[in-house]
């Protein structure tokens, strides 16, 4: 029985220690796949063109109300659900579903709930008239710091977790800290050699540079907090992997879909408004390093 009082700490290395209870990676993934869940609650906008429908994870109010002036004229979808067994792939999921279910759209967005305007809605359902439904699968919006983003996957080199430690310590940035720790303590237990790092955390290791990372296996675009899919990808079944604990379904998702496409449409978002930017929760992200780790062994094809 897997005692998860650590994993909810706000202590970093008390939910580094809770990863102390799995002897194998099997036995982490089998953890994370059966977690209780927590209820979840729909929420419609009163007004909105049902064409292209928003679908929000979102327990504050005050994101739901701006979320109204970012998307004005579309039917949105905010989906409630909180706590600690909140999982936001499946929140994402649940809203998609309804979507479908009672509008059958031919775009579903999805967005966190922390966005702000940059461009009108009009521009967003103008980009995508511009698209034939049957050759794209996913839609990045125009490429901002926290959505349609680049970044690196690296077979790690066996040294690099204890330089990230370092890293993290000279810069002072807690989450490359947090990072580091998790992997030099875990990362051949748990058989996780892959790290998937943003460009613009890669600071001085540019360029060839790059090689003291590791090997570089691909770069790609990350969709992060927005992205949109057309009604045939959507009804093929959960769109965002609900194994991950809200992360990386996101960079999963941007890897494993090959039919992609960016729109000239901005947006903007705060970071962490939600979740939060604590050490505390980057420990507890990297589970969902290890089971993404896991399904680049076993599925990814580049």
């Amino acid at each position: 029985m897997v005692d998860e009082t650590k994993f909810h700490s706000e202590d970093y290395r008390e939910v580094l220690e809770f990863y102390e209870q799995f002897k194998s990676r099997e036995e982490l993934i089998t953890w994370m796949k059966n977690r209780p869940t927590t209820d979840i609650k729909i929420k419609e906008s009163e007004k909105g063109d049902s064409e292209v429908v928003v679908v929000i994870p979102s327990i504050n109010e005050e994101y739901q109300r701006r979320a109204l002036t970012v998307f004005n004229g579309l039917k949105i979808i905010f989906v409630i659900s909180g706590g600690k067994y909140f999982n936001y792939a499946r929140s994402v999921n649940a809203g998609v579903k309804y979507a479908l279910e009672k509008f059958s759209p031919s775009w579903i967005v999805v967005s966190n709930d922390d966005v702000y305007k940059v461009d009108e809605s009009k521009v967003l359902v103008d980009e995508l008239s511009t698209l034939d439904r049957k050759d794209v699968e996913l839609v990045y919006a125009d490429k901002g710091k926290y959505h349609s983003y680049k970044m690196y996957l690296f077979r790690i080199a066996d040294y690099f977790p204890e330089m990230m430690v370092k890293f993290g310590k000279i810069t002072r940035n807690h989450v490359i800290v947090v990072q580091g720790e998790a992997y030099a303590r875990f990362w051949k237990k748990f058989d996780t050699p892959y790290l998937a790092i943003m460009e613009s955390q890669l600071g001085p290791l540019r360029g060839a540079l790059k090689r003291i990372i590791g090997e570089e296996i691909t770069s790609f675009y990350n969709v992060g907090s927005f992205f949109v899919i057309p009604k045939s990808f959507a009804e093929k079944g959960e769109v965002l992997d609900p194994t991950f604990i809200n992360s990386h379904e996101d960079v999963w998702l941007s890897l494993s879909v090959k039919k992609r496409e960016f729109i000239r449409y901005k947006i903007r978002e705060d970071f962490g408004g939600t979740l939060g930017w604590s050490p505390a929760r980057f420990a507890r992200v990297f589970c969902n390093e290890v089971y993404l780790s896991y399904l680049i062994a076993t599925r990814f094809r580049e």
